[in-house]
């Protein structure tokens, strides 16, 4: 388990100056919780606030499992991300611009994304399990998998983080014909290698 700090160090270095750089993160496991804890320990404020820059610009919202089990299509699925992330802005000077869209159609979050962008601001979504949100057909869907893509490739104001306990062959696979890849836009790290090579 990553219970040494050695270990637990080395693993955040690698996330934080991923998501400093606007890269996507998976955060690969055979061991569910390794990547579940570690997800909870990346989006503490007195943990990302001692290696991101500027870190009151940050905002993490965390989306468990089992909330994702209450949406019956992805547009409730959107609905509890804009409703997460809004809730955990409350006090940026942007919140005003991610507000709305707790409300508002998910096409209306590109100028939105553009504007939290330009004022420096930072919302990193992680998503717990996601090899099990790719199994559920009603959710997964082009209006699901487009968006993800587009903004968190286009936009320095949106990135995403997740952990999986299946590689992103896998993820991509279970993507089937729903345009580019999502997960080609994402850095993987192996939370297994890394135990066994103790770094």
């Amino acid at each position: 388990m990553l219970d040494q700090v050695m270990d637990e160090q080395a693993v955040l270095k690698l996330v934080y100056n991923r998501i400093a750089g606007g890269q996507n993160v998976a955060l690969i496991a055979s061991r569910r919780n390794d990547a579940t804890n570690l997800l909870r320990t990346i989006g503490q404020p007195q943990v990302y606030s001692q290696w991101l820059p500027d870190a009151q610009n940050w905002v993490f919202a965390y989306l468990a499992s089992e909330q994702v089990d209450t949406c019956r299509e992805s547009a409730d699925l959107w609905q509890l991300i804009w409703r997460t992330l809004a809730a955990q802005a409350i006090q940026q000077p942007w919140y005003a611009h991610l507000d709305p869209l707790t409300t508002a159609p998910t096409m209306k979050a590109d100028r939105a994304l553009w504007l939290i962008a330009e004022q420096q601001g930072k919302l990193v979504l992680f998503f717990d399990r996601m090899d099990d949100l790719a199994k559920k057909p009603e959710i997964w869907t082009m209006e699901l998998l487009g968006p993800l893509r587009s903004w968190s490739s286009r936009y320095s104001s949106f990135n995403i983080v997740f952990s999986s306990n299946q590689p992103l062959s896998e993820l991509n696979r279970l993507q089937g014909g729903y345009g580019s890849p999502l997960f080609n836009t994402f850095t993987a790290i192996s939370l297994d290698e890394l135990e066994s090579t103790e770094v």
